[in-house]
């Protein structure tokens, strides 16, 4: 909550910033009159550049010493280098050097490399100091540039220093540095610079009298300027190769490339271009003895060179006339900045006043904003008070909210704790469940082996007999007796033969039954027995079977006695299920972990989950009573699991039932 206090300190420091600025404004020429007359300026500056020149006087006058650094360097460098595009030399070099000297305190490095080979430009054209002074700032500007990062422009004002050389008479070294600058702009691969370094060499050896060399280097900056398509740059290299053609007595090319130098000059009207293809045309229909031609280049030469006197004489009045105008300018411009000065001082004192109700102003408004401050400084402690209260409160609503969290994370823990002991208590139900079925199953187990074993004593005593009672019936010598107790000896045989059958079922009931020794059986043959068995039962269903058995030999080790009563409990369910017509479907596989599947499908009644989970379970059935034992199921599971096999149902109601059959593989049967 931000306070009266800083309410009032913050309108306070604007009303004084306020007034401060309107003092700047009073006392300082608005730099956006300034910069409007540089814009103008620079738009008519191609097309008239002593217009351009004008307006930026007038941007000058408006210039004082309270103005900005950047803002006078900007008027300085318009003016200085305007001067150096009309011609005005001294005068450039004044303003280049005031503008100079201001962005060298900025820091601008990049503008000072610019007015250094500005400056250097100005000497060397200006012909001043005999070209000492050109060459110092050439070398400034090449140092200014190569330190900023900026190796073209540092190289062009390399080269420079060629001309100067060259103006010197010292050509050799003029050529070395061409050379030197032309091996810098093959290695930063620039079209400019190759090309206006090949122009200078080419132009140095003519000078040199090396006219082979100067007419390879001018070629190639032809080829070079071809490719810029610079007029300006092309002129001087065509006239160059005509000079190099005459000297090395090739007329015909010289004539050739002398006239394409007069066509761009005239074009681009460069009237010193002109006069050197001119003279060039002329020397060479001297030479050709065509004196007709030269007579006539002779008349075009004459007009020329006097056009270019006269612009010389022209042009020397127009620079004597500007640089009297300058120093009137300047003297003008002392009377004005004196009278400014006056003005100022006098604007000064009036700003002074002015400042000092201001001031007092000021004041004012400060004891009201204390008087003010004593007010409400009550209010303030009030405000404090409650906000203390507010944030007790809100420290006491987090407590609270992080109080519930815990209880909200503890009661999601509680419930997370009852369902893992309700999941717990389930398995724990289901594993008492299966204790109970097994305790069952154990004591069941037991109880058959005795009834078998009971069973079977007597009986062995009633086969002891029968043998005893054959050897009497056959000393009988009637006949009929003899027939009749035969009859009744084989009903009795039959009847033991029964009870023999019911002694396996118990036995095979408790486990006892299967044999130790397991021998190959092929499952396939098995299969087809079963079928074979349960034909007429299939035939009364009215049910299709279909099977669709593994191309290897399907051969297990185990007891076949016992797969037969696998398959034949399994599929005479099958049968059992379908109550009107249907198929069963019979299908073997060999598994990658070398396992035979069985598959016997049916479109049967099905069975719920609820059947399915007591589908093991032993005397469970679902037939009328009379009509089952309910052990089928549970006696070919415990078979299957003898054999180390497993089984397992999947069943939809009113759909049909999958039972799948997994038995170990007898592998070196298999891989026969």
């Amino acid at each position: 909550m931000i306070s009266t206090l800083q309410i009032l300190h913050s309108i306070l420091k604007k009303i004084v910033g306020f007034a401060l600025l309107l003092i700047a404004v009073s006392t300082v020429a608005q730099p956006n009159d300034i910069e409007a007359l540089l814009k103008k300026g620079d738009m008519v500056l191609d097309t008239n550049p002593r217009e351009a020149l004008n307006i930026y006087h007038k941007a000058a006058d408006e210039l004082t010493t309270k103005n900005a650094k950047l803002l006078q360097a900007k008027v300085y460098a318009k003016l200085g280098t305007t001067s150096l595009q009309i011609g005005y030399y001294p005068k450039a070099i004044t303003e280049l050097k005031s503008a100079l000297e201001i962005y060298k305190q900025l820091g601008k490095d990049s503008i000072v490399a610019e007015l250094y080979s500005d400056l250097g430009s100005a000497y060397y054209f200006g012909e001043i100091k005999g070209g000492n002074e050109a060459e110092k700032y050439f070398q400034k500007a090449y140092a200014a540039f190569s330190k900023i990062g900026l190796p073209v422009s540092a190289q062009f004002n390399a080269n420079y220093l060629g001309y100067i050389h060259w103006a010197k008479g010292e050509k050799e070294k003029a050529l070395e540095i061409h050379k030197l600058c032309l091996a810098v702009f093959n290695t930063l691969n620039n079209l400019k610079g190759r090309t206006i370094c090949h122009s200078d060499i080419g132009f140095t050896l003519n000078s040199l009298g090396r006219y082979t060399e100067a007419l390879d280097y001018n070629l190639k900056a032809l080829e070079l300027a071809t490719q810029m398509e610079d007029a300006l740059v092309i002129t001087p290299i065509l006239n160059n190769i005509g000079i190099s053609y005459i000297n090395l007595n090739d007329l015909n090319q010289a004539e050739k490339y002398s006239l394409l130098s007069l066509d761009k000059a005239k074009e681009t009207s460069q009237n010193l271009r002109t006069k050197e293809a001119l003279s060039n045309l002329h020397n060479v229909y001297a030479q050709m003895g065509d004196y007709k031609k030269a007579y006539n280049i002779h008349l075009q030469l004459k007009v020329i060179n006097d056009s270019i006197k006269d612009l010389a004489a022209v042009r020397k009045l127009t620079q004597r006339d500007e640089q009297a105008a300058f120093s009137l300018k300047q003297a003008q411009m002392k009377a004005q900045q004196a009278e400014k000065d006056a003005l100022a001082t006098a604007r000064l004192k009036h700003e002074k006043d002015r400042n000092i109700a201001l001031m007092t102003g000021i004041g004012m408004l400060v004891i009201i904003a204390l008087l003010l401050t004593l007010n409400i400084r009550a209010r303030i402690k009030r405000s404090k008070l409650l906000k203390k209260k507010n944030n007790q409160l809100e420290d006491s609503n987090l407590l609270i909210a992080k109080q519930n969290q815990k209880l909200l994370e503890n009661q999601n823990e509680i419930e997370e704790n009852n369902e893992e002991l309700e999941t717990l208590l389930d398995e724990l139900k289901r594993a008492q469940s299966k204790l109970i079925q097994y305790e069952k199953l154990a004591s069941l187990g037991v109880l058959t082996s005795g009834v078998a074993h009971e069973i079977n004593n007597p009986l062995n005593f009633i086969k002891s007999g029968i043998y005893a009672l054959e050897e009497i019936i056959e000393k009988l010598p009637d006949e009929e007796d003899k027939e009749l107790s035969i009859t009744i000896v084989e009903h009795i045989d039959t009847g033991m033969e029964r009870i023999n059958y019911v002694i396996g079922e118990l036995n095979r009931f408790s486990g006892n039954s299967i044999s130790k020794d397991l021998v190959p059986c092929d499952i396939r043959k098995i299969l087809e027995n079963c079928l074979l068995v349960l034909k007429p039962k299939i035939d009364s269903a009215i049910c299709t079977i279909s099977t669709n058995f593994a191309h290897h030999n399907t051969i297990i080790q185990g007891h076949e006695g016992s797969l037969h009563q696998i398959f034949t409990n399994i599929l005479e369910n099958s049968i059992l299920s379908i109550t009107k017509s249907g198929t069963i479907t019979i299908s073997t596989k060999i598994l990658e972990s070398n396992q035979l599947e069985i598959k016997i499908e049916d479109t049967g009644c099905g069975m719920s989950e609820k059947i399915i989970h007591h589908a093991f379970d032993p005397f469970f059935t679902t037939r009328p009573p009379g009509e089952g034992t309910g052990l089928g199921l549970y006696v070919s599971y415990k078979l299957i699991t003898s054999h180390l096999g497993s089984i397992n149902l999947q069943s939809t109601e009113n759909v049909g039932t999958v039972c799948t059959i997994k038995l170990p593989l007898n592998s070196s049967k298999n891989d026969a």
